[in-house]
């Protein structure tokens, strides 16, 4: 091997190094650009036949009040879609709504069953094209982890939609996942199960809209069913 050949295989070892390192700075330089640069926000705003803010008016309109904690964002499904002039050409748009698992804790109104996952449909979403989170004013996605007390309608097809503003409401942040608990033995998940009801029941998010429902102010509308299997005996 001449000298000539070891010193151009040098140096192509280093340039692959070099370019190895480029790539894992750019990557992690991106990597926190997008993290730190959110969907842009497209607030919707909505006229409510009842007063969103006072939450007996809210618990009277709904069919289900229930505290819950969430398992899972799922995938987004659109209605109302239609094309649309944009700067990129034709585009085709419509509603988001955003399919969820969230795990039943303890019912305030209704007899959902207690500790089962169900799925809920939530009104708001991301965008068809990806670049935007289309919501109602003032409303919030829950996150995956979050406790909340979640006020839900039943759809004519037996879906349970949770509409917008004021109507989840966070309460904490659960140590108690599914995919969490897989990594606890059952003594720490009945443990922290005890403290984390605990510390919910002590809240003050749980105890206004425990008597909010109490003191709910009925709405008159037409009622649809949940599936049985989602009911408790």
């Amino acid at each position: 091997m001449t000298k000539s050949y070891r010193t151009k295989k040098k140096f192509v070892i280093v340039a692959m190094i070099c370019i190895l390192a480029l790539m894992a700075v750019l990557g992690i330089y991106f990597g926190v650009i997008k993290k730190n640069n959110p969907l842009k926000l497209d607030p919707i705003s909505y006229s409510y036949v009842i007063d969103i803010d006072n939450p007996r008016e809210v618990a009277g309109h709904v069919d289900f009040v229930f505290v819950g904690r969430v398992e899972k964002q799922k995938d987004v499904v659109y209605e109302d879609v239609f094309d649309r002039e944009t700067e990129d050409g034709i585009q085709s748009t419509g509603i988001p709504y955003t399919n969820y698992d969230i795990t039943v804790l303890e019912n305030i109104k209704g007899d959902l069953k207690i500790n089962e996952t169900i799925p809920i449909l939530k009104e708001g979403g991301v965008s068809m094209d990806g670049k935007r989170l289309i919501l109602g004013e003032g409303d919030f996605m829950p996150k995956e982890g979050e406790v909340c007390v979640f006020f839900i309608s039943v759809q004519e097809d037996g879906t349970l939609l949770l509409p917008g503003k004021n109507f989840s409401i966070k309460i904490m942040e659960s140590s108690l996942t599914k995919k969490a608990v897989q990594k606890k033995s059952l003594a720490q998940v009945q443990q922290e199960s005890q403290n984390e009801m605990q510390q919910i029941t002590k809240s003050d998010v749980y105890q206004e809209m425990l008597a909010a429902c109490k003191n709910e102010i009925p709405y008159e509308r037409e009622r649809y069913t949940a599936p049985a299997e989602l009911i408790g005996e």
